[in-house]
């Protein structure tokens, strides 16, 4: 399920982690392919960082060290990656360039499914880049299987991008949720609601409190919850 872009903007701007990859394996293959996979994402975004310092002369990721790969851990399923901005940028962020971390990422999916044919991945891509030509809110959803409804799905990064913004974000929120129940057709408003209802199963109680408290604020008068 892809976030509604009027609620993208305030979680990109709180939420440390949005992109995320899963991989479902055993336990005896976990240490394995996790280590795989973190040594194959940090060559293709050195290449990536590679070849903005190359073409540009500079590059403000390598010059930070930055790696928007967070964290890498095992779960009861498999194994977790979450991933912070994937953009790269060169001029002090004036500028936003391609190859960046989505295009490492597709490649380390490629690795993948080379070394491991038979291990089912699913995912969700989520950043937002601006410079002074403009921006974008970048989303998709990654799967192994061409068949499963990915429209339904949840994912934990994304419910504890909610948690994080009502947390310290709230009045952002307020204002960007409130220009669309004023301003935005009734089907907007509708996809916007209906998105946070459906990561409501994995929020805590106090936090689904805070958000229907905010969509009240913002002039909602049906229930949210």
């Amino acid at each position: 399920m892809l976030i509604p872009n009027s609620l993208m903007r305030a979680f990109s701007e709180y939420a440390s982690t949005l992109t995320c990859f899963y991989v479902y394996c055993t336990p005896e293959e976990c240490d394995e392919i996790a280590g795989f996979l973190k040594k194959e994402f940090d060559q293709e975004w050195n290449k990536a960082l590679d070849e903005a310092e190359k073409v540009y002369g500079e590059c403000d990721q390598k010059e930070s060290g930055y790696n928007p790969l967070k964290s890498i851990r095992t779960t009861e399923n498999g194994i977790e990656l979450l991933f912070g901005n994937l953009a790269v940028y060169y001029e002090d962020e004036l500028r936003a360039l391609r190859p960046n971390g989505e295009d490492a990422l597709d490649k380390v999916i490629l690795s993948l499914n080379e070394r491991y044919p038979e291990i089912r991945y699913d995912g969700y891509i989520g950043y937002s880049w601006a410079d002074e030509e403009g921006g974008e809110n970048v989303q998709r959803e990654i799967t192994s299987e061409q068949s499963e409804e990915l429209s339904k799905k949840v994912y934990p990064s994304v419910g504890e991008a909610i948690q994080r913004t009502v947390k310290i974000g709230a009045d952002f929120l307020q204002t960007e949720m409130s220009d669309v129940i004023k301003y935005y057709d009734p089907e907007d408003v509708e996809e916007m609601l209906d998105f946070l209802r459906k990561y409501a199963p994995m929020l805590p109680e106090d936090i689904k409190k805070r958000l229907a408290n905010i969509v009240k604020k913002c002039g909602y008068k049906k229930k949210m919850f």
